[in-house]
């Protein structure tokens, strides 16, 4: 949805096609791929037998770093949002 809300801005901000894909890519890609990353390893960690998966999921949830890259998607204001400051 944020990917389609962000392309739509793009749009917005240039009517050629190719030039509004181009500033896309460049502007949401690396948020795109950094959430992928995280949810195949988070699912990743589903696969475990139950007492492995709950202690790794209890480690990660202690690592300041795990949590930051997590919230990293949660906390992104959506590119085209009434708020957003770029």
């Amino acid at each position: 949805m944020m990917n389609g809300r962000a392309l739509a801005a793009a749009l917005q901000e240039s009517p050629r096609i190719e030039e509004a894909l181009r500033c896309w890519e460049v502007r949401e890609r690396p948020l795109t791929e950094h959430t992928q990353r995280v949810s195949a390893l988070y699912s990743r960690l589903t696969t475990l037998p139950p007492p492995a998966r709950g202690f790794l999921l209890w480690l990660v949830g202690r690592s300041r770093w795990a949590v930051n890259q997590r919230e990293r998607t949660a906390l992104h204001v959506p590119t085209g949002a009434p708020y957003d400051r770029r």
